[in-house]
């Protein structure tokens, strides 16, 4: 892994775990970006109970309930990618984490089982971070046109990590799925 590769993550404990994957209709439940490598070692930047780095080895690697596919930006620089992760970092390292953002996926669950396409709109709890939405700054913020025209469809805490992996797969001239570990069940 690089500087800048998008961890779309698994974990299949937990309720939580459980129900972002049925109101997402998604196998991923996380994501995180490599951050930084220090003394060897590879750290994320994510937003779990605040936005943080955290140690990839330990909290990916060696959690046996942790799985991931590894996504490369191709069509940014290496000075675009580390410009954007430092300005993502600088302005929410530390916020807590959107906990009340998750209500808002239940209404838009209800909302595209009639059909209704709601991901422009703000969520009602816009306090705090969740994983998808530190992704859609970093993916704003690289300076690459036509990566920017298409986050910018979707409202920042209106996105959940399904979202991204669809538009990973849309656009394969921007972006390449380079391998992971997958151990996690079901």
């Amino acid at each position: 892994m690089i500087v800048g590769d998008i961890l779309l993550t698994r974990n299949n404990k937990g309720l939580l775990n459980w129900l972002i994957r049925k109101l997402t209709n998604s196998v991923f439940t996380h994501n995180a970006t490599v951050f930084f490598y220090q003394g060897g070692t590879t750290s994320v930047i994510e937003a779990s109970t605040s936005v943080k780095v955290v140690p990839f080895t330990k909290n990916y690697q060696d959690n046996p309930d942790e799985s991931w596919v590894v996504v490369r930006v191709k069509t940014a620089s290496a000075e675009q990618i580390q410009r954007s992760l430092i300005s993502v970092w600088w302005e929410y390292s530390g916020n807590p984490y959107g906990v009340f953002q998750l209500i808002w996926f239940v209404w838009r669950w209800i909302n595209e089982k009639f059909g209704r396409d709601i991901r422009s709109k703000k969520a009602w709890f816009p306090g705090g971070q969740i994983c998808s939405e530190i992704l859609w700054h970093y993916l704003d913020r690289l300076g690459v046109p036509e990566i920017t025209k298409a986050v910018r469809q979707w409202n920042s805490d209106s996105v959940h990590v399904e979202d991204f992996h669809k538009l990973f797969k849309s656009m394969p001239e921007h972006f390449e799925f380079i391998g992971g570990v997958w151990r996690a069940g079901e």
